[in-house]
């Protein structure tokens, strides 16, 4: 009951094997603009879909259940705003944070 409409979204980006990164993405339906950001640095960006707003549904929120196959891997940690964020912003908080990690 929650699928539709559906909008998909691929970063445009991988993270290696053993590689340590720091993943963002921001989403403005009023901007209709969906943005990737790896390590700090924008990556990708891509229309929100279009829509005026975005749904709550009851659906789970699901983490690293992938559309066809399971991340396989360790998340540090996971940080939800209910806001966009800039290029700048986003490069802040990375900045702010990498440290923690020794990126």
């Amino acid at each position: 009951g929650n699928g539709q409409p559906y909008v998909g979204r691929n970063s445009g980006f991988t993270v290696e094997p053993n590689e340590l990164a720091c993943i963002c993405v921001t989403r403005s339906q009023t901007l209709n603009k969906c943005d990737w950001y790896k390590n700090g640095s924008l990556v990708n960006t891509a229309s929100a879909g279009g829509y005026s707003t975005t749904n709550n549904g009851s659906s789970p929120i699901l983490i690293a259940d992938g559309y066809r196959y399971n991340f396989i891997g360790d998340i540090y940690c996971i940080y939800v705003y209910n806001r966009f964020f800039t290029e700048d912003e986003v490069s802040q908080m990375y900045q702010s944070t990498r440290y923690r990690f020794g990126m």
